[in-house]
């Protein structure tokens, strides 16, 4: 008994998928997703940068930026230099 196998074309050449469609949809919409918030988390980050030089330039401290932020006077000079280099 023979058993035809038909293959779509859009394997040719590859092997057939190991995601179901289900998976396959919902891995795609989870790196949408994931660019997404990159793109916003980036963006953040140029308005925190962009007000930590306002604040800089109207006499704040490092150490006071930094402990609005959480962080130390440290990371908030790094922070400032990488975003100028």
């Amino acid at each position: 008994m023979t058993t035809t196998t038909t293959i779509a074309p859009r394997t040719i050449g590859r092997p057939p998928s190991e995601l179901t469609d289900r998976q396959r949809v919902k891995l795609i919409e989870l790196a949408e997703r994931r660019a997404s918030l990159e793109a916003e988390a980036r963006q953040a980050r140029a308005t925190l940068i962009r007000e930590a030089r306002k604040a800089l330039a109207s006499g704040a401290s490092l150490r006071a930026i930094g402990e609005a932020l959480g962080v130390s006077k440290w990371t908030v000079r790094t922070m400032l230099q990488e975003e100028a280099a």
